[in-house]
């Protein structure tokens, strides 16, 4: 039983990570000047994506402890359950534009290169205006 609660801590991990990453692939898709993953870089804080890398082992790992629980069929289950949860998941919150917003005032008040920090400013404004637009 206790493989199940891990695997659901680290799923909520997972997840968590997975759509602030949609909300920085929907920012990036919308900002045309610059690759979509150069433009997710600069929105994603290294926080998150340290806890993407570990959530991401954290869960194959879970679902081996699984396997060695309750067998080959039940970790087969989560592993499936784990990867349709990322079909219901809807756009994202506006949690997840605030997350950003702060990061890149962050990112503005560290910033000592004049031509960086109008970059970020340019990037906070078109975020203001998407977390407007795609309100959920």
């Amino acid at each position: 039983m206790e493989s199940f609660i891990l695997f659901f801590i680290i799923l909520a991990l997972h997840t968590y990570v997975f759509m602030f990453q949609r909300a920085t692939l929907t920012i990036a898709r919308v900002i045309e000047i610059l690759p979509i993953a150069q433009v997710q870089t600069i929105l994603t804080p290294n926080w998150v994506g340290a806890i993407g890398w570990m959530s991401t082992i954290g869960l194959y790992a879970s679902l081996v402890y699984v396997w060695f629980q309750h067998g080959l069929l039940w970790a087969l289950g989560a592993f499936i359950a784990s990867h349709l949860l990322s079909a219901v998941i809807p756009i994202p919150s506006n949690y997840f534009y605030n997350l950003v917003l702060r990061h890149l005032a962050k990112e503005i008040n560290h910033e000592k290169d004049s031509e960086k920090k109008e970059i970020y400013i340019g990037l906070q404004e078109t975020v203001k205006k998407i977390s407007e637009n795609y309100r959920v």
